[in-house]
């Protein structure tokens, strides 16, 4: 039998370590593999060669609200999306302006919304053409604060008195003090899974991004004396609260309420803003 495994396998022992994915599924494809170790190993299959979720109902949703057809160019507001285009290896960001300059990036709402939410691990990455092809996943591995990227897609010069942003956050977990270099044997387990089901590799390179936004766009508008013309509103939440798939009726409503909480306590940033815009309207 050993005999007969090696020559079946044909795997070189680095092959077996560096692609442990392919091997798995190597091995659950194989009619001759027994019905025992098949039994172990298909639990694996789910965690470890399937998103989370198959995305059937986060279509389904969107098609509800936006149909298959609406495209970009027809917002009634200029917006930006963000993804990231796992064939180029490169941000791919959306915005209202392009898309009625160059047909090829006037894709429907429907594709750049299912795009730009397939986050790694939970939704598959998600294909659609125009005269061009668009392999998405989501925009939060490159832009989770969009804020960078609205001042960038500028279309024109902007008189930085004018400008005014306000960036609201989705909420970020409090991740200070939870973990620790320890003995410093950290491998690839360690960093795509702890045991309190958090993931540290995600958590850092996502917090990171969005912290560098965050003190990129402030010491702009600090350094030229503008620091009314943005506002960042962001809610610290617990690690339960930061679950990025959890819908229940409980949790929502915790999420609610901790949305309406985070705007009763910037009322008067919220106040200071809207008073701003409104010396801007009229200067015009």
């Amino acid at each position: 039998m050993v005999k007969y495994l090696r020559l079946r396998i044909k795997l070189r022992y680095a092959e077996v370590v560096n692609s442990p994915a392919k091997i798995l599924r190597w091995l659950l494809s194989r009619s001759w593999i027994p019905a025992f170790i098949k039994n172990i190993l298909q639990p694996l299959k789910k965690y470890l060669l399937l998103p989370k979720y198959d995305g059937e109902n986060l279509h389904d949703t969107i098609k509800l609200n936006l149909g298959e057809e609406l495209s970009l160019s027809e917002t009634l507001a200029d917006v930006i999306i963000p993804t990231f285009d796992i064939k180029h290896f490169r941000p791919t960001i959306f915005s209202t302006s392009k898309a009625k300059r160059d047909k090829s990036m006037d894709p429907s709402l429907f594709d750049i919304c299912i795009g730009t939410s397939a986050a790694p691990c939970y939704f598959p990455p998600y294909y659609f053409k125009t005269s061009q092809d668009f392999n998405l996943i989501d925009g939060g591995v490159a832009a989770n604060n969009p804020a960078t990227a609205c001042e960038v897609m500028k279309e024109r010069k902007t008189d930085f008195q004018k400008l005014v942003i306000l960036s609201l956050g989705t909420g970020a977990p409090d991740e200070k003090d939870r973990l620790e270099v320890g003995d410093g044997e950290w491998g690839v387990a360690d960093w795509v899974w702890q045991d309190d089901e958090s993931h540290p590799l995600l958590d850092v390179l996502m917090s990171a991004a969005d912290e560098m936004t965050e003190m990129y766009i402030s010491n702009i508008f600090q350094y030229t004396g503008l620091e009314g013309n943005y506002t960042r509103l962001q809610a610290n939440l617990t690690l339960k609260d930061s679950a990025m798939d959890d819908s229940g009726q409980e949790n929502l409503e915790n999420l609610q309420k901790i949305g309406q909480d985070l705007a009763k306590n910037n009322d008067t940033k919220l106040e200071d803003l809207a008073r701003r815009l409104i010396e801007i309207r009229k200067a015009r």
